[in-house]
């Protein structure tokens, strides 16, 4: 599944798939089942502890809850590159 965090003031990226989830609350990763997940962070603000400023929660509460296996960014943040090599998946910056 492809899960994507994006600033919501920038609505230039929707796309309506049914393998696509926009994570705007961690309480809907509860509902998300699949083992291969492709996590996109499309331009959000992490502070150094991992908060995602636009959604004021945690990056490490979306990978505790669910296996992540790559992270797709275009924000290259030593915070992400640090989460990915802790919890094990690849990075792509881009």
């Amino acid at each position: 599944m492809l899960i994507i965090i994006k600033n919501d003031e920038k609505n230039d990226l929707i796309i309506n798939e049914k393998n696509i989830e926009y994570l705007n609350s961690t309480c809907s990763l509860k509902y998300i089942k699949n083992k291969n997940n492709i996590l996109i962070l499309y331009d959000v603000t992490l502070n150094e502890e991992g908060l995602i400023i636009e959604k004021n929660y945690f990056l490490d509460e979306v990978f505790i809850s669910i296996p992540i296996e790559t992270v797709i960014t275009n924000n290259n943040t030593p915070i992400i590159k640090e989460m990915c090599q802790f919890y094990h998946c690849n990075l792509i910056v881009v």
